[in-house]
């Protein structure tokens, strides 16, 4: 084959760690022990890692980074973490977040505060309405 040669073959859009963590996985079925802690850096290399994913048709690599980023949901990430879900068709992590939001409006008051649900607005304006119009709903109970 042409890459035993030496050459190199460049894959572009894609973090070398990242592409290094989908190897990982092609081969062991298993994401690397190192992402099992639950830090700030591992939640956004799951974010890139849902991506490349999508990216490759790997439903289950994507289910996996789905799961996992529906557990680290906290206030600041939500909004992030729910326009990543509807750019990829997320169902499953989209559910997660809108729960997330809507749990209570005091929560809700602090996400729409936040850098997150202002690039949701950005980026899909429509979700951010339906969630706001959710909250009325609730609220008229």
């Amino acid at each position: 084959m042409m890459e035993s040669r030496g050459s190199s073959i460049l894959i572009k859009d894609i973090n070398a760690k990242v592409f290094e963590i989908v190897l990982h996985y092609m081969y062991n079925d298993r994401l690397p022990e190192s992402m099992d802690e639950a830090t700030e850096e591992t939640t956004n290399m799951v974010q890139h890692l849902l991506v490349a994913a999508d990216r490759y048709a790997m439903e289950r690599l994507k289910l996996i980074c789905e799961m996992r980023l529906s557990k680290a949901l906290d206030i600041n990430t939500v909004g992030f973490t729910l326009d990543l879900a509807e750019q990829y068709h997320c169902q499953q992590l989209k559910g997660c977040c809108l729960r997330y939001m809507t749990r209570n409006g005091k929560r809700l008051q602090e996400i729409i505060n936040t850098e997150g649900f202002a690039e949701l607005k950005r980026n899909q304006p429509q979700v951010a309405f339906d969630i706001l119009g959710q909250v009325i709903a609730l609220l008229a109970t």
